[in-house]
């Protein structure tokens, strides 16, 4: 019998930041490789009510493991007063 050879799911991090970008509150993602791992830093608004683990179920869920960041780094902006 032959091997079977799996090709792994190619990950692109330009899906997950357009993800990320249309989720509520988000006003900027991006996604990037370190180290081996899909990272990724999000500006939210600083009521948005999700946390770095919510962005990550939100990846799983919908785009998959292959497409999920490990590390999330979220940056929140207070809006100013007019």
């Amino acid at each position: 019998m032959g091997q079977v050879v799996v090709t792994p799911r190619k990950t692109d991090p330009k899906v997950t930041e357009k993800y990320l970008m249309n989720l509520v509150g988000v006003v900027d993602a991006s996604v990037y490789w370190s180290k081996g791992d899909l990272n990724a830093h999000v500006t939210v608004l600083g009521d948005a009510p999700l946390t770095a683990h919510d962005f990550q179920r939100c990846c799983m869920e919908d785009l998959g493991l292959h497409q999920t960041p490990r590390n999330v780094v979220i940056d929140l902006r207070v809006p100013r007063a007019a």
